[in-house]
Formats: structure tokens, sequence, C-alpha cells
């Protein structure tokens, strides 16, 4: 009797693997199986023949376009992934790169905005901001935009006394431009009042050349001469010095450092 049930197991075991073999090897690779295809090449044709191109090889496409400038290449295609020559299984999506129309748009007007209400309308347009300048009133009033022979310069300074504090007073590209998505704007906001005679020079010693550098620029102040020297003074090298002027200077005036080697 064991040995009948023993033998018993042995043939369904036996069946089992019998049929799985049958299955893997003769009938689940037709039932699953997916056919194999190449990526055409598709490079430097139009757009529409590519898409023909990979359709005929029973795949499918996606379109990435790429800015360009040159409007006889538009629609050309410059990459595809996978690329050409690639074994694939059939469907399998083809990213194709294409040569498109610069995006770009319209430079909004911003003078007579305040500088953060025009960032603003400028971050919801997705341009970007170059740079922003600061400027005092006597030097607005004496730039290009208000040199006029025929306008009394009283008249002159009450136009320009309209640009109060954090007022834009002139932007570039200037309003109404068309201009590249990736082209920047600048703007000039003023600071409400006219120039001092002086301006404060900041303590520059003990610091690394570099920070000095940055401070003096950030105090709005020139960079005169940079020397550099032999010192016995216990600092490390690239330090400054010395300094000149101290305290006070004209904004004409350059500030001279003195570096240890």
């Amino acid at each position: 009797m064991v040995k009948k049930s023993i033998k018993y197991i042995i043939t369904i075991l036996f069946s089992f693997i019998s049929i799985y073999i049958i299955c893997d090897i003769f009938i689940l690779p037709y039932i699953f199986y997916v056919e194999e295809t190449t990526v055409p090449n598709v490079l430097n044709h139009n757009m529409s023949t590519g898409q023909i191109l990979i359709k005929n090889n029973k795949l499918d496409s996606r379109i990435q376009y790429i800015p360009s400038n040159r409007d006889d290449v538009i629609g050309t295609i410059i990459n595809s992934i996978p690329s050409s020559g690639k074994q694939v299984k059939s469907g399998t999506i083809v990213d194709l790169k294409v040569l498109g129309e610069k995006e770009t748009y319209i430079v909004p007007e911003l003078t007579l905005k305040s500088k953060n209400i025009s960032i603003n309308i400028l971050k919801s347009m997705g341009i970007k901001i170059d740079t922003v300048f600061y400027d005092y009133w006597d030097i607005i009033c004496t730039s290009p935009e208000y040199i006029n022979l025929d306008v009394n310069i009283d008249e002159v300074f009450n136009q320009c006394s309209n640009y109060k504090k954090n007022i834009v007073w002139k932007q570039f590209p200037e309003s109404g431009t068309k201009v590249f998505k990736d082209k920047s704007v600048t703007l000039y906001v003023s600071k409400g009042d006219y120039a001092p005679e002086f301006y404060s020079v900041p303590i520059l010693i003990d610091l690394d050349l570099d920070l000095a550098i940055s401070k003096i620029k950030k105090a709005g102040l020139l960079i005169g001469q940079i020397e550099y020297v032999n010192s016995d003074l216990k600092v490390s090298s690239n330090k400054v010095i010395d300094q000149f002027p101290y305290g006070e200077c004209r904004i004409t005036d350059k500030i001279n450092l003195t570096v240890k080697k």
C-alpha cells in the first residue's frame, strides 16, 4: 500500500514537471512573445517623415522640441532615443528631439512701477531678471534719456523726482520689444535721493582679498590698485593688511589695497 502511494506521488510529480517544461519551452513563448524591431535612422529627416519611418517599424514616437533661431532647420530631427540601429520591442516609444521655433515674449511695461511689482510681473511670465541697478536722482537726470537742450533743467529735475525710492525708471529691453524667451531683463531702480558727496568706506583690514573686493563693490565704490607685499605681520597670505582711503571718499575715488603675499 505504501509503495503504491509513493509510486502515485512520483507519477503526479513527474506529470507536473513534464507539463511545466512543455509549457515553458513550447507554449508560453508563443503566448507572450513580443516581436523585436530595429529603430530606423531618422536623423536630419523632417518630423513627419521620421514619424512615418518609426510607425512603419511598429514603434511609437514622442516629440521634444529644441529651440532654434534658424528658420531653415525648423522641424528637423536631431536625435532619437533609443538611437538608430538599436533592437527594441515592438511598440517601444522613441523620443525624437526636433528643432522648433524659439519661444518669444513681449517685454512688459515696467517703468513707474515699484521694483517688487516689476519683479513679480517678470516672474509670472517666466522671464529672468539679469541685473537690478540702483541710481540716484542726479544720475537719472543727467542720463541720455533726460538730456534735452530744449527743456529747462528744473523741469528735468522735477520730472526725475517722480521716480520715488524703489520705482523703476528705466528698463532694458524696452517695453513692447519682442525677444526670445531666454533673454533676461535689466531694471534701473531709483534710490529716491540725490547722490551723497561722500561715501562711507568699509574697514577691509584682515579680510581675505575676495571678501574685501566684494565689500567694496557692495558699497558702490571703485576698486583701485592691489599691491602684494611681503610682511612680518602674523596673518595668512592673501589677507588685506592696508587700505587707502579710510573712513570716507568721493564716488570717483578708488580704494587701494595692500595684500600679504
